[in-house]
């Protein structure tokens, strides 16, 4: 095993692996910060980068402090980091991202930092071990680290985890496991809202009666109000399948987002910061501008959330969702809010736009696609439209830079840019 002593750490990913130079190797670290110095054992040698782990630190980086255990930092690299050098990295890796993949130089860029790093987060996916401890997934489910209290999740759910896995131990659910397709329970999805109240959804290879009882006793939690099994017996751990069974219910789960109220459903997407959300969509309304005598082309739309949030600015808005049950919960959201002006289609944003676009006179969309971003589809269809206004919510910068070359290439220019920290104390 070959060691390399003293390495200076010069930058993180986005990963947040720690980046280090040899020579004319580069070389990354896990569980490093910018400016460690550290003795290191090669793990992986690729033909362009090798990969370490740390063997013990030399000199830790004037931006950390170590307030947590280093084990943290396998599922939060950056939670022992100092926030204003996080925000500082992000910022390059979004200025590197827009040189790379949309050949545009960014001299800075403003980011909208988080009031609250700590306790943001109202959704919290876990599994367990064979011991039937709490544990959180790393390298691609390979690896568990257990976790008794996440510093970055809602204090509600930290307070529910004790009493969630004495219950685990007391009816012996079998962790899942991958490699050999033994054990039952897959994922344990936990999520809160502003009222301090908690929904649960168990996910399992096979349904029976130990893990109906286990949820059913689960209700006798004070805050949690509703109990959900999913069944997924394919031979992976997809988080949660279409097939999902309501064990108990004692009232519907609801949250804010600003002055609006939305019923959410176990498999619907909402975003999991409880404190920037709102001033993330403040951002993209002020983007969109108002327009009250225009029609909005809403993609990705979830539940309905953006759509609704942006339709007092707009004579009609109209949200395209690929969930069913979001669509569902998307028109109750409607009516939860006396919204009259929003209209919702259920079918992939790439299908569907085509026959939206010749329906409706649309100058403006708005889109908030998952990680991988917009498919062609949607680029090609909006390069023949009339299509004057485009604003882009992101939860990756790389392929939110690949498309918006793709879109100057069709004739679009950027006019505003703007971060919000959604994800505090990850490179995220």
């Amino acid at each position: 095993m070959e060691i390399i002593e003293k390495l200076e750490i010069i930058d993180n990913t986005s990963e947040g692996l720690g980046v280090a130079k040899l020579k004319n190797v580069t070389i990354f670290v896990k569980n490093t910060l910018i400016n460690d110095i550290v003795d290191v054992y090669v793990v992986e040698k690729k033909k362009n980068f090798w990969i370490a782990k740390v063997k013990n630190f030399k000199k830790y980086s004037e931006f950390r402090n170590n307030s947590f255990d280093e084990k943290l930092s396998e599922v939060y690299p950056f939670i022992n980091l100092n926030y204003d050098k996080e925000i500082q990295i992000k910022k390059n890796i979004i200025i590197n991202n827009f040189r790379k993949n949309a050949k545009i130089t960014l001299n800075d860029i403003d980011i909208l930092k988080s009031e609250r790093f700590f306790n943001y987060r109202n959704k919290i996916e876990l599994k367990i071990d064979d011991d039937f401890e709490l544990c959180y997934c790393i390298e691609n489910g390979e690896n568990k680290v257990k976790i008794e209290n996440c510093p970055v999740t809602n204090e509600n759910i930290n307070e529910f985890l004790p009493f969630l896995k004495n219950k685990l131990k007391e009816y012996k659910i079998k962790a899942y496991d991958f490699n050999t397709d033994c054990g039952n329970l897959k994922n344990i999805s936990i999520r809160c809202n502003s009222s301090s109240e908690i929904i649960l959804t168990l996910v399992v290879k096979a349904y029976n009666k130990k893990i109906e009882d286990l949820v059913k006793n689960l209700s006798n939690y004070k805050n949690l109000i509703a109990g959900y099994v999913s069944i997924n017996n394919k031979k992976n751990s997809v988080l949660i399948s279409n097939d999902i069974k309501e064990i108990f219910i004692k009232k519907e789960f609801k949250d804010n987002i600003g002055k609006y109220v939305f019923k959410i459903s176990p498999k619907s997407f909402f975003q999991v910061n409880s404190y920037q959300t709102e001033n993330l969509y403040n951002v993209a309304s002020d983007f969109l501008g108002k327009n009250k005598n225009l029609t909005l082309l809403d993609l990705y739309c979830g539940i309905g959330t953006t759509t609704i949030y942006f339709s007092e600015n707009f004579k009609k808005v109209i949200g395209v969702e690929v969930v069913k049950d979001s669509i569902k919960d998307a028109k109750q959201n409607a009516k939860l809010n006396s919204i009259e002006n929003v209209e919702f289609v259920y079918g992939k944003s790439e299908e569907k736009i085509e026959q939206i676009l010749k329906q409706n006179n649309i100058d403006i969309v708005s889109v908030d696609p998952p990680r991988k971003g917009l498919d062609k589809k949607i680029i090609e269809s909006i390069s023949k439209s009339k299509i004057k206004k485009i604003v882009y919510i992101s939860c990756n910068s790389a392929t939110l830079a690949r498309d918006i070359k793709l879109f100057q290439d069709i004739g679009f220019t950027i006019e505003k840019i703007k971060a919000v920290d959604m994800f505090s104390k990850t490179p995220h």
